[in-house]
């Protein structure tokens, strides 16, 4: 199977997906897409819970593949889902170190996200930048990190700044959600860019605006779906009707997401 045969989605939440819409995992079937799900514990309170949330994806990995869906996930806590410091039941540091030890084993598991940055508040940051320690114990895991709707520039570049102080290699990072006018800060530091496509993020004119300024945007640009309870197909309607080129369309679409994420050693 050649790279363009894969139909790969960047960023989903599959269990919110399964809640929802559960009729689009046949769809994905049907359409040989594999969906990538990024972690969001919303509503857990405790580490302990969080955990018990990660096993609960890792267990829908295995039996949405048994249905015949290609899908992975990353593993981390999301900056809205960062548990009240009351139920912090296990220091953190410790509780990520542990977290990543159990997950990379997981063959459904790419690596750790959806972390990052919200508002940039300290709480935020103390749980970014351990979750970026504690991949020390994570090497080849890839990192897929947040950012906002509001004030995008401003946390974008403090999420920028916290990874240009790790030792973390640049081609294992994603920063997702970017606009025309945050891609180039994370490009212009060597890390992938991901833009989601959906009527309440980006659409086709921004991704044509983000090539026309940025050309070697072709190389690390990935799109995605983030779809949740509502799914978007955006970017198959984009990939598949565009008027850039297919071999464009198809790269920025899926294959440089199987190349990061190194998809295609998985199918």
């Amino acid at each position: 199977m050649g790279v363009t045969d894969y139909r790969i989605d960047s960023h989903v939440h599959l269990d919110r997906i399964v809640e929802g819409e559960p009729a689009r995992v046949d769809w994905m079937i049907e359409r040989n897409l594999a969906p990538i799900s990024w972690a969001f514990s919303e509503g857990r309170n405790s580490f302990q819970a969080v955990r018990s949330y990660l096993e609960e994806q890792k267990e829908l990995m295995r039996r949405l593949s048994l249905r015949g869906l290609r899908c992975y996930h990353v593993v981390g806590i999301h900056p809205r889902c960062i548990p009240p410091e009351e139920g912090w039941d296990l220091p953190l540091d410790a509780f990520l170190t542990d977290l990543f030890l159990r997950f990379r084993e997981d063959p459904f598991c790419l690596g750790v996200g959806e972390i990052g940055l919200e508002i940039g508040s300290d709480l935020e940051v103390a749980v970014f930048k351990a979750h970026l320690k504690a991949m020390n114990s994570y090497r080849e895991g890839r990192v897929c990190v947040h950012t906002p709707r509001v004030d995008k520039t401003r946390v974008t570049l403090a999420v920028l700044d916290i990874l240009d102080r790790t030792d973390l290699d640049p081609n294992r990072v994603v920063v997702d959600h970017l606009t025309p006018e945050t891609v180039g800060f994370v490009l212009e530091r060597g890390f992938w860019a991901g833009v989601t496509m959906s009527p309440i993020k980006c659409g086709p004119e921004d991704v044509l605006a983000i090539l026309d300024r940025f050309p070697k945007a072709i190389e690390k640009l990935m799109l995605n779906t983030d779809s949740n309870r509502d799914f978007y197909e955006d970017l198959f309607r984009f990939v598949y009707s565009t008027t850039i080129p297919r071999d464009w369309a198809y790269r920025i679409g899926f294959e440089n997401t199987a190349r990061f994420f190194g998809i295609p050693d998985r199918f």
